[in-house]
């Protein structure tokens, strides 16, 4: 999650809200999974 500052134009100031975690991509197609490399070593 992460802190966003939105306005709220009938009080006329911001409100610190929290937005949380989403899932980029088309609705309709699948999610990638598969392991995750995170270095290559030659």
């Amino acid at each position: 999650m992460h802190k966003v500052r939105q306005w709220y134009p009938s009080e006329q100031r911001h409100r610190v809200i929290y937005r949380g975690p989403y899932l980029k991509g088309p609705a309709d197609k699948p999610l990638l999974g598969g392991e995750v490399v995170r270095r290559v070593v030659r």
